[in-house]
């Protein structure tokens, strides 16, 4: 596992503790493997990392820069690409995809701070349905509701609204914004 993210976010937790309970060396990269994308695949390659956590935007150039330099040998360690910390694009990915599908596997998971790291998780394949956050992990839930706390029908828009046993109990000392952010759930 490399840890990619600063400890001061919370998918660092995800990162650390993943890989230390499942007995996987941690590799933490220097500030400047951290920032350039040859050092970064150097990195990954002399430490055969197989589990990977980047934003989407960083994995496209991430991505882009190994095809184009013909770098694939030098990532074959890894196993699984997780992203999170903003939408996907699998638009983005089908040349990733098409050469790396049979020994990585990518995982769209979507969180919120509110919830600690990852509510949702949807495995990647070509072909597959697009900007899709996947399914609840266990103990938790998604409601997606208009703005009067109503379901909104199948296919339509709303706002995402969750619950469960990752959810945070409130904002620590600021009692308004907790009011205002963490409601009863309006179905029990």
């Amino acid at each position: 596992w490399l840890l990619q993210h600063e400890y001061v976010f919370d998918v660092s937790v995800w990162e650390i503790w993943g890989s230390l309970l499942r007995g996987c060396i941690l590799v933490i990269p220097n500030a400047d493997s951290a920032k350039d994308l040859g050092l970064l695949v150097e990195l990954v390659n002399e430490n055969q990392v197989s589990v990977l956590n980047q934003t989407p935007s960083l994995f496209y150039v991430f991505a882009d820069y190994i095809l184009e330099y013909n770098l694939q040998d030098a990532v074959t360690s890894l196993r699984y690409v997780v992203f999170g910390g903003e939408s996907l694009n699998t638009l983005k990915l089908v040349r990733w995809l098409g050469e790396f599908a049979s020994r990585t596997t990518l995982v769209n998971m979507y969180g919120i701070t509110e919830t600690t790291v990852h509510l949702t998780a949807k495995v990647i394949r070509q072909g597959g349905a697009t900007n899709c956050i996947g399914k609840v992990l266990c103990d938790q839930y998604i409601l997606l509701l208009d703005c009067n706390h109503n379901l909104v029908p199948l296919g339509c828009a709303g706002e995402i609204y969750v619950g469960g046993a990752g959810l945070a109990e409130g904002y620590l000392n600021r009692p308004g914004l907790t009011a205002e952010r963490f409601i009863d759930n309006p179905f029990g």
